[in-house]
């Protein structure tokens, strides 16, 4: 089975606590996770943080419970069942569903509370939805809606750096690599690094000089490619000849397309020469977390709650 929704688990958090007493955050969440019999392969699942995917979605049905007054923090660090949440298992033996805490007094409440907040913070009607806008894309937790957002932008301007490496002259594509390998850590400054292409380069675009001397030599081809057209094999061969010809071992190649089967055969096949593939996913994914043709426009504070300070 997948992971459950967080919107899903809102009975199992009830349930855990139907005792009636205190019990430890962490241990709720980790009993809640219990219940769901997951593989090993789903309990492994983490967020970028490193917050087990699981747990944190047992966190967030717990704050949604807490904020429709179903349960209670009697204590730091605790938790504990109310007479709302008794009612609510009670009265909904299918299930606790977020529909059924939407029409809590509690829940109506803390929607008002944040509308309200919202309007102060922008000085304008902040709109009339019942619910602060937590429970969409498919029922993903605030923190992975966080994520997930984040994610979406990074690969639209992945994709928009592609587009324009498609578009510029050849030779802007030739500069840029050697501006990304540096970034990765081959040559020590800019010094190290040559663009020879153009008509006559022999199949080469670009050299670096892993030392002062030269003794120790990276070649470099890329190719823009249009989207849809792959490197071939003989293409890759036709690279690895001419450092073959200058005696040179490493390579890497790259394109702004992709890589077709034949092309990563031939690379994984030469035991002479060392040649690295870089497709044009990967570069875009490169140059972004380097920042090169990408900029940070903004950075966003995500909290937490520091355990330590209360436990002073």
């Amino acid at each position: 089975m997948s992971i459950p929704k967080f919107k899903d688990l809102f009975t199992d958090v009830l349930e855990v606590l139907s005792d009636g007493t205190p019990q430890k955050r962490r241990d709720v969440f980790k009993a809640v996770v219990a219940r769901k019999n997951l593989t090993e392969t789903e309990l492994a699942e983490r967020l970028k943080s490193g917050w087990s995917r699981a747990e944190d979605r047992a966190h967030w049905a717990a704050a949604y419970l807490y904020y429709a007054e179903a349960i209670k923090k009697p204590t730091k660090g605790y938790m504990q069942i109310t007479d709302m949440g008794r009612k609510l298992l009670v009265d909904n033996p299918k299930g606790v569903t977020l529909e059924v805490l939407e029409a809590t007094e509690g829940i109506i409440a803390w929607a008002e509370r944040s509308r309200e907040k919202q309007q102060n913070r922008k000085g304008q009607n902040a709109g009339t939805e019942s619910l602060p806008n937590i429970a969409e894309s498919d029922g993903a937790s605030p923190t992975e809606q966080l994520e997930n957002a984040v994610q979406a932008m990074r690969e639209e301007v992945e994709s928009e750096i592609l587009s324009r490496i498609r578009t510029e002259h050849w030779s802007f594509m030739e500069r840029a690599v050697l501006k990304v390998l540096l970034k990765l850590g081959y040559g020590a400054d800019e010094d190290d690094l040559s663009h020879v292409g153009g008509p006559n380069d022999e199949g080469i675009d670009g050299i670096i000089n892993q030392d002062k001397l030269g003794l120790d030599q990276i070649y470099v081809q890329s190719k823009r490619y249009k989207e849809g057209s792959g490197i071939s094999g003989d293409t890759i061969n036709a690279f690895m000849g001419a450092m073959g010809r200058k005696g040179v071992t490493k390579g890497v190649f790259i394109t702004a397309s992709h890589f077709k089967e034949s092309a990563i055969k031939a690379a994984e096949e030469n035991k002479h020469q060392q040649v690295i593939l870089i497709d044009g996913a990967e570069l875009a994914k490169i140059m972004v977390e380097h920042q090169i043709g990408a900029t940070v426009v903004n950075t966003y504070s995500v909290f937490k709650i520091d355990e330590n300070f209360f436990d002073d």
